[in-house]
């Protein structure tokens, strides 16, 4: 196999495709971005490299936002929910089928990039943009990633393995009948948690 060497983020839309199948990644770069991108091309099967994408992402944001408070919780409510007749105290501002009392059980990245006005004029927050190894994955798949709220990571996942515009249209509709049902009985029992 052809050795290549990756120093910038100069051909990464080159590299990811099926040309470069049979070659192996390398990098002399500290760069930890630069390893991480490295070690996802020379991941040969589509599917366990958008995983690991995908997981990497999610761990460099849990990282990064890890001794911030950007949202400013006080009692599991964020800046927004503070001062008004909100009775929610989960440790998120919106309400989804993967919230419990102690906050998401879920990993979502879109979630994970969401952050209301105020604390982005406040705060310096990440952006897809701001996470090189998100160029890996195709066009489509981070115009998914954008607006995947409220999904767990496997449907995350399955959205951005299939990667179809529609299909993913599809599954985001039936999930939304599906919250209009869940979501009342989600409510209810925080509610009861909280006043246990």
């Amino acid at each position: 196999m052809k050795e290549i060497f990756v120093n910038n983020y100069k051909w990464l839309i080159l590299y990811k495709t099926f040309l470069f199948n049979h070659h192996t990644f390398k990098t002399k770069s500290h760069d930890d971005n630069l390893i991480a991108i490295t070690n996802a091309l020379n991941i040969k099967k589509r599917n366990k490299r958008i995983e690991y994408i995908y997981d990497y992402a999610c761990e460099q944001l849990d990282k990064y936002y890890s001794d911030k408070n950007t949202c400013k919780f006080v009692n599991g409510q964020c800046r927004s929910q503070q001062g008004s007749d909100c009775k929610y105290n989960n440790g998120c501002c919106r309400l989804c089928m993967y919230q419990s009392s102690k906050g998401c059980k879920t990993s979502n990245l879109t979630c994970k990039l969401f952050y209301c006005d105020p604390v982005f004029n406040e705060f310096k927050v990440l952006r897809m943009r701001d996470i090189p190894i998100l160029k890996l994955l195709t066009a489509r798949q981070r115009l998914i990633l954008r607006y995947d709220f409220f999904s767990s990571r496997e449907n995350v996942l399955l959205d951005l393995k299939i990667g179809m515009i529609s299909f993913y249209g599809i599954r985001i509709f039936f999930n939304i009948i599906k919250t209009l049902f869940v979501l009342p009985k989600i409510r209810k029992n925080l509610n009861e948690e909280q006043n246990i």
